[in-house]
């Protein structure tokens, strides 16, 4: 089908009169193909290949200058957008993709897409032409290196970035959005916002240049800005009422929108300087790349990207729309991902202060009914009024489980988002989307790719500000009381059960990610991590990042504040508690009425009853076994604790006498040194 293709294209006569003629071959061939996306390999014939490019070029060029003279022929605007779709089917496989590596082509289909700097763009009736020739490009750019050098080459992403400079935002959120016109002039914004992602994906240096020289972070900033502000609805019909708030209801036009200017964004601020937390270390700024200094001004721009983050993961869906929680979904997904390439001083800008009457009777986590927070110049108040519910209760109407609404919105209740005088709406809309993702791994319903993000943001964060690790601790890990303790910490529906779980996970990123977290919660206190998920969910990660004799990892990052976090439960189960499970054991315990704790019977000697020659017996035995397990595969293999907390392996079980001399030293000097 495709050498039929190449002949009649090759062979017919470059002409107007033709047109109807070609246009029904290429149709066919796009009809027939429209699922396809392997074409086989080539003829190994260069010379018709590049026949084929200069017949395509030369019916494009025809096309343009008849659609140039008169933009409403039909007949011209048929064969443009076949041919263009052609190139789309065909650019799919990389083994035909090669048939459209040329200069000319190429630049004949970024005239058509509108992209060519010093041109003016094409008039309203040819905006179909444009959408196709915009899906074309995109296709070539993803699967040919040849097409990504020379479109960053050629000044595409420069006439992007003019375009998001023009951009009147306005025009189309208003327009009608059931119209065909509306459709077009959406995808080819779209697909120009599309096209930009991928050539800051396959170019480092374009991403510098974008972002230094050409401002685009700022333009996009403002469109999600004003993407915001276009949707901004009061929640009270009464104006200027005590309940009266603003709240941000996006439609799944808007979501698609501000999703791929994320994307972008990301691109092109993954080079700038992050912190690198290490299990065991401080935490130090890493450069992602060489150039990835950040400038005070830079750092201004990227504060003021994280308070629009803050208001952005807040917003809900409309509710007259039809709500899609998968597009919500992917939306606090790409802000997660973004958050995550930020310097660290910027997440004190996902907290807004609270309205000081409110703050000065606030307890430590304050439950008042108001909850304040500038939106878009406005005050927010958490307290829903009768439109706000009207509104919530429409959309949780419109889908099949109501349970999956409150947990993307929290709209249960408002209570408990004041700490310590800020608004922590948009780091508990973190939190909840972390919790909703690790029970859905663990139920085996997502890929671990959506917990990575997530878990990183959340140690960065809480690593950073004292106010953001005290909130997340309180939810992630609460003061323990006697039901936690009798229960084996991986067991049980709380978020720290399941984070416990993840401990010990099949996949190494994961487990590593959740222990990272956990740990900066616990302030790298290695007794405070192993109080709330047992030594034996935790050695295996302590031993790999060195901390299997430190009581601390870097104490220099957390404030000086002594919150223990030892309740009057904890305190009466202690001696009870077994370190290895991190469960109290009640069997063999009783409560001393004195001290209201409880204390540890002496248990039964499992050697009672056994005369020495049958403990020696039993003792040789065993080490017969060990002996055995270790020379046969290295089922077991002997360790001891290193000088640097890590665990080092042992050629010969008679090394452990010697090497336990040397731990004990070791730990000794760690005391020493921690006190």
């Amino acid at each position: 089908m495709l050498d039929d293709l190449i002949d009649n294209l090759c062979n017919l006569q470059i002409d107007r009169q033709n047109f109807d003629a070609i246009t029904n071959s290429i149709q066919h061939f796009n009809t027939l193909n429209s699922n396809t996306f392997a074409f086989g390999a080539l003829k190994p014939d260069d010379s018709v290949h590049k026949k084929f490019c200069r017949s395509v070029q030369q019916w494009l060029d025809l096309v343009c200058a008849e659609l140039t003279r008169d933009a409403a022929s039909k007949a011209a605007l048929a064969l443009a957008t076949s041919l263009l779709d052609m190139i789309r089917l065909l650019s799919r496989d990389t083994s035909t993709i090669v048939l459209f590596e040329a200069d000319t082509l190429l630049e004949l289909i970024q005239k058509m897409c509108g992209l060519s700097v010093n041109e003016e763009p094409w008039c309203v009736q040819l905006h179909p032409v444009s959408l196709s020739a915009l899906m074309s490009m995109s296709n070539l750019i993803y699967n040919s290196k040849f097409v990504q050098n020379f479109y960053s080459q050629n000044n595409v992403a420069e006439a992007i970035t003019i375009f998001l400079k023009q951009f009147q935002l306005s025009e189309i959120l208003r327009q009608d959005q059931s119209s065909a016109a509306y459709k077009t002039l959406f995808q080819i914004t779209i697909f120009k916002l599309r096209i930009l992602f991928l050539l800051t994906v396959f170019n480092r240096d374009l991403r510098s240049k974008l972002r230094e020289k050409l401002q685009v972070t700022t333009y996009l900033i403002e469109i999600i800005d004003l993407v915001m502000k276009e949707r901004v609805q009061s929640s009270d019909t009464e104006q200027g009422s005590a309940d009266s708030a603003d709240y941000c209801y996006l439609k799944p036009v808007d979501i698609d929108l501000v999703n791929e200017i994320l994307k972008i964004l990301y691109n092109l601020t993954m080079d700038i300087a992050k912190p690198n937390l290490n299990f065991a270390g401080q935490s130090q700024p890493q450069q992602a790349q060489q150039h990835g200094h950040t400038s005070e001004e830079e750092e201004a721009h990227l504060m003021h990207l994280v308070s629009v983050l803050r208001d952005l993961i807040t917003c809900r869906p409309d509710a007259a729309t039809s709500p899609n929680f998968n597009k919500i979904s992917n939306l606090h997904s790409n802000i997660i991902n973004l958050l995550t390439n930020m310097p660290s001083i910027c997440f004190e800008e996902l907290m807004t202060p609270c309205c000081p009457a409110q703050s000065a009777s606030a307890g430590p986590i304050a439950t008042s009914s108001t909850n304040a927070r500038p939106a878009h110049g406005r005050k927010r108040h958490s307290r829903r009024s009768k439109l706000t519910r009207q509104r919530q209760d429409e959309a949780k109407a419109a889908t099949k489980d109501s349970a999956d609404y409150e947990s993307f919105l929290l709209l249960s209740s408002d209570e408990g988002l004041e700490f310590e005088g800020k608004n922590m709406e948009a780091v508990t809309m973190i939190l909840s989307y972390m919790e909703r993702h690790v029970t859905s791994y663990i139920n085996g319903l997502t890929d671990s790719d959506r917990l990575y993000p997530v878990l990183l943001l959340l140690s960065l964060m809480s690593k950073s500000n004292n106010i953001i690790r005290h909130y997340s601790r309180l939810k992630v890990l609460p003061p323990l009381n006697k039901k936690d303790l009798v229960a084996l910490p991986q067991t049980g529906g709380h978020i720290r059960n399941r984070l416990v779980r993840l401990m010990t996970d099949a996949n190494l990123q994961i487990k590593r990610l959740v222990a990272q977290l956990l740990f900066i919660l616990c302030k790298e206190s290695v007794s405070r991590l192993i109080k709330y998920t047992g030594y034996g969910n935790a050695a295996g990660l302590l031993a790999e990042a060195g901390l299997m004799l430190s009581s601390h990892g870097d104490r220099a990052a957390y404030s000086s504040d002594s919150d223990s976090s030892d309740t009057e439960d904890y305190k009466q189960l202690e001696a009870c508690i077994n370190p290895i499970t991190g469960r109290a054991e009640l069997d063999d315990a009783k409560l001393d009425l004195k001290s209201q704790k409880y204390v540890r019977t002496n248990k039964r000697d499992i050697f009672e009853g056994l005369s020495e020659e049958q403990k020696e017996h039993e003792a040789v035995q065993l080490a017969n076994t060990i002996d055995k397990l270790t020379r046969l595969g290295g089922v077991i293999r002997p360790a001891t604790i290193g000088a640097d907390g890590r665990v080092v392996q042992l050629q010969h079980v008679l090394e452990l006498q010697e090497s336990q001399v040397d731990t004990a030293l070791n730990l000794a000097k760690k005391t020493h040194s921690d006190e």
